[in-house]
């Protein structure tokens, strides 16, 4: 992800300083293509989301927990941004795995 800082950089180096794009992105540690496309667009911010998110390894596992015979819930998002399970063992002990889901933004 870029941060507004490094785009300013980028167009600063390029507009003021006259450098080529090949020399940005060496300096920059950047792909060229990336300093191209801060350089082509007018944006301030690139960042990916996702607009939905899959129930990774977490909802596999839970099918294995409950083919061996333990007790378990199935997977639940919180809101505080984590997919739980808790298991709980022949002996009554209860034992939470969790796993961090972000949640996209609007």
């Amino acid at each position: 992800m870029l941060v507004v800082e490094t785009i300013g950089r980028i167009r600063r180096e390029r507009l003021v300083k006259g450098k080529s794009i090949k020399g940005i992105a060496r300096d920059l540690k950047l792909s060229r293509n990336t300093v191209r496309k801060v350089l082509r667009s007018g944006s301030t911010s690139f960042e990916y989301v996702r607009s939905v998110q899959p129930r990774p390894k977490l909802g596999l596992w839970h099918a294995e927990v409950v083919a061996r015979g333990a007790a378990s819930t199935s997977p639940k998002d919180t809101h505080y941004g984590m997919r739980e399970i808790v298991v709980t063992t022949v002996d009554g002990h209860r034992i939470v795995f969790g796993q961090e889901v972000r949640k996209p933004t609007p």
